[in-house]
């Protein structure tokens, strides 16, 4: 449900911003059956090749989204999206134990 919430905003934001049918192109390449197919063939070979588990990798991973040059949505993502992207971070983190 986070990841919907933030996918809304994100697309608000674009919308705003003017990039909104990047975006949508995006959105329609993810839904196509053929990225999907290449994404889980990559990962089983990912899964194969891997030296360390997922706890030690996500250790560097943010549950938040940083901005070099300003929020570009008004705040909208640094103070609704971010906090509840950082719950769910750390809820989904303790979960991880391999």
């Amino acid at each position: 449900l986070p990841f919907f919430a933030v996918e809304l905003g994100s697309f608000l934001v674009s919308t705003r911003s003017g990039w909104w049918r990047e975006k949508l192109r995006a959105w329609r390449f993810m839904f196509h059956g053929s990225t999907w197919q290449w994404i889980w063939q990559r990962r089983r070979r990912m899964q194969r090749e891997r030296r360390i588990g997922d706890r030690k990798l996500l250790r560097w991973a943010e549950g938040r989204i940083l901005f070099q040059e300003g929020d570009a949505s008004g705040g909208l993502i640094t103070r609704i999206a971010n906090p509840i992207m950082a719950i769910t971070w750390k809820i989904l983190y303790a979960c991880i134990w391999w």
